[in-house]
């Protein structure tokens, strides 16, 4: 990642501005979902939900070129860290 401090540009962790681990954990609770059994589910609805919250999160406003690749190049990372903590298989 370029935007790390000087001498840390080549180390493999990266931290991300919150804990999906935490979120998910958390949302498992408060529904009372049952990890160990199926899910009722459909894939599909999934993916557009998610699609659906990824699309809502705006760090940088504004509709001109400028704006909107600050707001793509902020919300990448974060974008890729949600979808792999979503996955069906474990993503490493």
């Amino acid at each position: 990642m370029a935007n790390r401090e000087a001498g840390r540009e080549s180390d493999p962790m990266s931290y991300a501005p919150g804990n999906i681990q935490r979120v998910i954990m958390n949302a498992t609770q408060q529904f009372r979902i049952n990890r160990s059994q199926p899910s009722d589910l459909h894939p599909k609805d999934i993916i557009t939900k998610l699609n659906s919250l990824i699309n809502k999160l705006v760090v940088v406003q504004g509709f001109n070129a400028l704006s909107m690749e600050a707001q793509e190049n902020a919300t990448t990372a974060y974008r890729i860290l949600i979808r792999s903590m979503s996955a069906s298989k474990r993503v490493f």
